[in-house]
């Protein structure tokens, strides 16, 4: 007998937790960093806490801030950027 098994990686269910309606106000800065460099982008956290990340397919670089206490996430309207971002990366990578 054989078990149905689905393995769902850390990275898969940031990425679900990310796309909920409404949007978690709990998503760190970290979780959006994981999210953006399995899609190939590349990150770095610069002055202030900044997450910068930028991808070769796209011309837009993101910023990101970090939140202005420990205890809240990343707000939602930067979350609806690196939203719409993903779906342009895929976009693209889904044509080529």
């Amino acid at each position: 007998m054989e078990w149905g098994y689905t393995t769902i990686s850390i990275f898969e269910k940031l990425e679900e937790k990310l796309r909920q309606k409404p949007i978690p106000n709990d998503i760190s800065i970290l979780d959006i960093k994981t999210i953006l460099e399995g899609y190939g982008f590349i990150c770095s956290i610069g002055g202030k806490n900044h997450l910068k990340c930028f991808h070769s397919l796209i011309e837009q670089v993101i910023i990101i801030p970090p939140p202005h206490n420990t205890s809240s996430g990343v707000k939602r309207p930067y979350i609806k950027m690196v939203i719409a971002v993903l779906n342009e990366v895929k976009q693209i990578t889904k044509v080529n």
